[in-house]
This record gives C-alpha cells, structure tokens and sequence, in this order.
C-alpha cells in the first residue's frame, strides 16, 4: 500500500506535468489565432496600399492570392494587389508583430518569399505559384498537426539539444526543397495543359530547389530561410 504522503507527491507532480502540457497546448492554440489575426490585418493593410499609397497603388494589379489562413488550398481569388514581394513582406510584418514564428513557420516565409520574387520578375507562371505555395502550405499544415500531436503525447519533445534541433531542421529543409522541386515542374505542366486565352510566353522550369535555414549567432536560433530553385 503506498504511503498517503507519498501518493500526495505523485499526484501533484502529475498535476504539474498536465499543467504544463495544458499550458503548451494553450500556447499553441493562441499562436493559431494570433496567426489568423495577423493575416487579416495583412490583408487589409495590403487593400489599404492599393487604394491610397500613390507610389504602391501603380504597381498594383489583378494577382491570383490565397484569402484565408485556413488548413484549406481552394481559397485563391483574384484581387487587385500589390506585386507578390510586397504581400509577402507584409504578411511577415504582420506576423512578427505579434510573435516570433515557429520554424515551419519560417520555412513557409522563405518558400513564399522565393515564389513571389519568381512570380514578379515572370520566371514562373501564376500557375505555378500557386501550385508551389499550396504544396509548401499542404506540408506546413501537416507539420502543425504533427506538433499538436507532439504536444498532446509528450511534453519533453521540446527539450532537445542544440545539435539535435539543428539537425531535425535541415531534415526538414530537404524535405521541403523535394516538395518544391516536384510542385514547381507540376505547376509548369497543369499551366501548359490549361486552355488560355492568351498563350504564356515559355518559361524554364526549375526542377531543383535548395532550401537553407539560417542562424542567429548569439543565439544559435533559426533566423531565416532562404530558397533557391534552378
């Protein structure tokens, strides 16, 4: 039989672990809805630069962009907005503003910040942006539901090493530059199998991509991503 004061300490030390976990969980959610908070005020700021900044308002036209923040990829429309560069920074103001973004997180921001300057310059067709984007946000998505499930089974997940955190990270950034590099040449096959009314102009189709987390020095924390196709 274990001692009633015994059985007290254990009861309380798994109370405090249920707290933790719970708080984590708390925290993970709130970040979810601060990221929705962040893309609707990103959204609107953006409407706010084509409707009054002169400078912004002629580089704005019809761009094909995602509407929501939702775990969904069917919800492109057409708006007039400014170049994709400029969305993307943005919504990386936006979101910075209120948190530091987790490392998926930064990997999306690298990816995005890759197909928009492609997308501006006309190296890469609409189409393909948007397949490009939607696979990074299919495999952002399935790395959200993975730290849920992470967080909901064990809390000391988060206590890896520096290196073993490293190098989970550099996983990651082959995993994505894989799924970049197959989206991209999708991208350019449904764009050339889909009627349009004016033909593109042909455009390469990079069919390699790298990506490349950097780190802050003091800190040894992921910094940015930076992707390269070719």
């Amino acid at each position: 039989m274990i001692p009633r004061v015994i059985l007290a300490l254990v009861v309380l030390a798994l109370s405090g672990c249920a707290s933790i976990a719970h708080q984590r969980l708390r925290d993970f959610i709130q970040h979810g809805r601060e990221n929705n908070e962040a893309w609707l005020t990103a959204h609107t700021r953006l409407h706010a630069l084509c409707a009054i900044d002169e400078a912004v308002k002629r580089t704005c036209a019809p761009r094909l962009v995602k509407q929501t923040n939702r775990a969904t990829i069917d919800d492109w429309e057409w708006e007039t907005m400014p170049p994709y560069r400029t969305i993307v920074a943005v919504h990386e103001d936006e979101l910075r503003k209120i948190h530091r973004p987790k490392p998926y997180e930064e990997y999306v921001f690298g990816a995005a910040r890759y197909l928009g300057e492609q997308a501006d310059r006309e190296q890469i067709t609409t189409a393909q942006m948007r397949h490009a984007f939607t696979e990074t946000w299919t495999w952002m998505i399935a790395e959200v539901r993975i730290e849920a499930w992470l967080l909901v089974d064990d809390i000391r997940v988060a206590q890896a090493t520096d290196a073993r955190t490293a190098q989970a990270l550099n996983a990651v950034a082959s995993g994505l530059a894989i799924v970049l590099s197959a989206a991209l040449v999708a991208g350019a096959i449904a764009s050339a199998n889909t009627p349009q009314a004016v033909a593109p102009a042909a455009l390469p189709t990079p069919t390699s991509c790298q990506v490349r987390p950097g780190w802050r020095s003091a800190t040894g924390g992921l910094s940015s991503v930076y992707v390269t196709c070719w």
